[in-house]
């Protein structure tokens, strides 16, 4: 369900509604170049990992030409990029004190709520860009903006394969070379473990953008679960076009931990945090490392680190408990794991994680009963589903 019983339309029901209306929309735009022009050359060289630079060209061009929407939405981005959440947080606030009216701007702004720790924030956000669609529906039918209202549905519960087919598909139809349609596809498909699916996406995106490094790291975590060997060439691939794109690296020293290459892990880790020095995903595979080396004062400073500018981010603890239980280590792991779902009871990853760590640690009471909790909130889980599938043919007998 839609939280708080909202949708676009106030019910459910007439979000396919707003979807459909949308859709019809953009195919009337003029397609790609409804778009405000991008800052010559600005993106091309934050894909390749020129974060600094990007954040001085971005700071000249704002102060040149504040009205051009493309330079805060990059200058944040790099921000980001680069662990200046802080500074990320006041550009984003002065630039939607000059634009009331951009949902790219808000999109954005929900991830530097996140990144400055405000989760409360970041909901209101969701509920800033509902609002605005309902009221001026007419003034958001570029592709890009689609893309935005596509992703704001997803997290406001909207159902994923109408947002597929109804928003998505329509914007990719009106600009197929919009890099940020494919990376939706993709994302939306690996959320609900549908690797052939997020394989097509970002495969397609590749057609048109060969040299896309966000894309290359899609293609890797569609792959990683069953041919590493592709996942590992996509990661070449991505790191060829930007030796500092922190998702690659990540993803590198992932496949590191799992073939127990931790000296590995540990350097490519290094490299990230020369990127990002509060990447919490990073502390999270550090405390990961520190742990399986016995090392309990390395363990929490490397967690408190990672929580450093979020303190109540699930994903920290999900991350090292799912590490954990993908090394057999399940008690562990199981209070990892329930962290996580202490700081977001709606964490459907950390709980179909958890249902999983539960029923191979024995547990089978709750590991069954939260599996099917998390398949009546999401239908689309195909790891949950799976689980309650077993769990009825098993019952057969």
């Amino acid at each position: 369900m839609i939280e708080n019983g909202k949708t676009f339309c106030g019910r459910r029901s007439r979000s396919v509604c707003a979807i459909v209306l949308l859709g019809s929309f953009v195919l009337s735009a003029v397609g790609p170049t409804a778009r405000a022009a991008e800052p010559e050359g600005a993106l091309s060289d934050f894909l390749k990992g020129d974060y600094t630079y990007v954040i001085k060209v971005a700071e000249a061009g704002l102060r040149e030409t504040p009205s051009n929407p493309e330079w805060p939405l990059l200058l944040v981005r790099a921000e980001l990029a680069v662990g200046r959440y802080a500074e990320a947080d006041g550009v984003m606030r002065e630039a939607l004190s000059r634009d009331a009216q951009s949902i790219r701007l808000r999109w954005l702004a929900r991830d530097v709520a996140l990144a400055n720790g405000r989760p409360e924030e970041a909901k209101e956000r969701l509920e800033e860009i509902r609002r605005m669609v309902n009221s001026r529906m007419w003034m958001y039918r570029a592709p890009a903006e689609l893309v935005i209202l596509g992703r704001t549905f997803l997290a406001l519960g909207a159902d994923p394969k109408e947002v597929l087919e109804k928003v998505f598909g329509q914007a990719q139809k009106a600009d197929p070379k919009l890099r940020d349609v494919y990376l939706a596809r993709g994302e939306l498909a690996l959320d609900k473990q549908d690797f052939a699916l997020a394989a097509k996406a970002f495969e397609e995106g590749l057609k048109v953008l060969p040299d896309d490094p966000d894309l290359h790291a899609g293609r890797a975590r569609a792959y990683s679960g069953g041919q590493r060997g592709i996942a590992v060439q996509s990661l070449n691939a991505a790191l060829k076009h930007n030796e500092r794109h922190v998702p690659s690296l990540l993803q590198m020293a992932d496949h590191h931990i799992d073939g127990e290459g931790y000296g590995d892990a540990a350097k490519i880790l290094d490299r990230v945090l020369a990127v990002n020095p509060l990447e919490a995903d990073a502390w999270a595979y550090r405390a990961v490392l520190a742990h399986l080396r016995n090392d309990e004062a390395g363990e929490k400073a490397a967690r408190d680190k990672a929580l450093s500018a979020w303190p109540r981010n699930p994903r920290v603890d999900y991350l090292i408990g799912q590490k954990l239980a993908q090394k057999y280590r399940f008690a562990e792991a199981a209070v990892y794991l329930r962290r996580a779902r202490e700081f977001d009871p709606l964490h459907l990853r950390a709980a179909a994680e958890l249902a999983q760590t539960l029923l191979r640690s024995g547990e089978e009471a709750e590991g069954w009963s939260l599996a099917r909790a998390v398949h009546e909130r999401d239908e689309y889980n195909v790891e949950a589903y799976n689980l309650v599938t077993l769990r009825e043919t098993m019952a057969k007998y």
